[in-house]
């Protein structure tokens, strides 16, 4: 699992190659992040593409609850 994540990490990093660059403190905080929400948030997810055995893609996942006022929802705008 860990070793997944630092190849998810090279993948968010050659997204944004321009602002986050091959800073390590930053990939080292960016791991530590998402290996805790991983671990610890029931509402955030991963998922990734394999091929070959190599990541390939990835994204996240995250839940969420919506306060709906009745009246927008009757006036379809919900």
């Amino acid at each position: 699992m860990k070793v997944d994540f630092i190849n998810f990490l090279d993948i968010v990093v050659g997204a944004y190659r321009g602002r986050i660059g091959s800073l390590r403190p930053i990939k080292e905080q960016l791991k530590a992040f998402f290996m805790h929400n991983q671990n610890n948030g029931a509402s955030i997810r991963y998922y990734g593409l394999w091929e070959d055995n190599k990541l390939v893609g990835g994204m996240q996942l995250q839940d969420f609850e919506m306060n709906l006022n009745f009246l927008h929802k009757q006036e379809k705008i919900a």
